[in-house]
């Protein structure tokens, strides 16, 4: 008990008033993202992938870097590549070196509607919720969001 407590004290008074607002802010923004990924047939799990695929990997990656939220396993993440494969938006191979390793790469449809899809969630959904910003403020956002990852939860 006595560890909550100096837990408890060493939290800031303003946490909750000034992370709240935060939290729900991010939580409107990522309702607008997914609403643009499912008008192009895109459910939030494919989505994950492609935007990993293509903002981390450039395009192409071992399959086991693509695991992250919302796909924490291997079968999940099976299961989600094919269908990104049955809709002709990834395709997959064997590493020659190490046949055990998957190369997951997008297709040209892929990098085409993730282009597409990136520039409406900028356009709609980022840009207006940035779009008062000043440069120095925008550089502050980017500093403190850098700061702000949490630590891993393991549920």
């Amino acid at each position: 008990m006595s560890t909550q407590r100096t837990t408890r004290s060493t939290l800031r008074p303003d946490l909750v008033s000034t992370v709240f607002p935060l939290v729900e802010a991010l939580r409107q923004m990522l309702a607008g993202v997914e609403i643009l990924w499912s008008a192009v047939g895109i459910n939030p799990s494919e989505a994950a992938v492609l935007e990993r695929l293509f903002i981390d990997h450039d395009g192409e990656a071992r399959s086991g870097e693509l695991l992250g939220h919302p796909i924490r396993s291997t079968p999940a993440l099976g299961k989600v590549l094919a269908s990104l494969e049955e809709k002709g938006l990834v395709t997959r191979r064997r590493n020659a070196d190490d046949g055990r390793v998957v190369i997951v790469a997008g297709t040209a449809d892929a990098r085409r509607l993730y282009d597409e899809t990136i520039e409406q969630i900028l356009t709609v959904v980022v840009g207006p919720s940035t779009a008062e910003l000043d440069d120095d403020e925008f550089a502050g956002l980017r500093h403190i969001t850098e700061k702000l990852r949490p630590p891993s939860i393991n549920a």
